[in-house]
């Protein structure tokens, strides 16, 4: 992960805001601890986060959130309480992979995304089954998670 500036977060922010005609959603924002392991990192990527939440709230706009199943699955909850906090009611949970939160998810009127990965993955199956079908949405994820989920091949036309 890139270190940014407040100055260059407020300018991509402001570019956001005045194409807000442009734009139909706000992200893939979230937490990822797999990757930031220290507690100043993980800081300024919750505070980054919410950052994320209050503009899709200012704009109007769906945000979309990032989870990961093994090392997120602790983080959820935390991440289901800062965008009910930051009042975020347009959430799109991409890729959710948290068979316990799905209640939790659906409770608080968000969506749940998921992309090839079911295919292989009897976790993300179970997400599938467990969420009401209006609250489905499935994604590609493109270029990652090719179908057979083959990490040589990217998920696009072409393959």
């Amino acid at each position: 992960m890139g270190e940014y500036t407040d100055q260059a977060i407020d300018e991509a922010f402001n570019a956001l805001r005045k194409n807000r005609h442009s734009l139909v959603g706000v992200g893939e924002t979230g937490l990822d601890y797999a990757y930031i392991r220290g507690e100043a990192e993980r800081e300024n990527q919750r505070r980054l986060f919410t950052s994320f939440i209050m503009l899709g709230r200012e704009l109007g706009l769906p945000i979309v959130v990032h989870l990961r199943t093994a090392e997120m699955t602790l983080m959820s909850s935390t991440m289901l309480r800062d965008t009910e906090a930051e009042d975020a009611r347009k959430v799109q949970l991409h890729m959710f992979g948290s068979r316990r939160l799905v209640e939790e998810a659906i409770r608080l009127g968000y969506y749940i995304s998921m992309n090839a990965i079911v295919l292989h993955s009897k976790t993300y199956q179970k997400v599938v089954r467990d969420t009401p079908l209006e609250r489905l949405m499935l994604e590609t994820d493109a270029p990652w998670l090719h179908p057979t989920l083959d990490k040589e091949k990217r998920n696009d036309l072409d393959t």
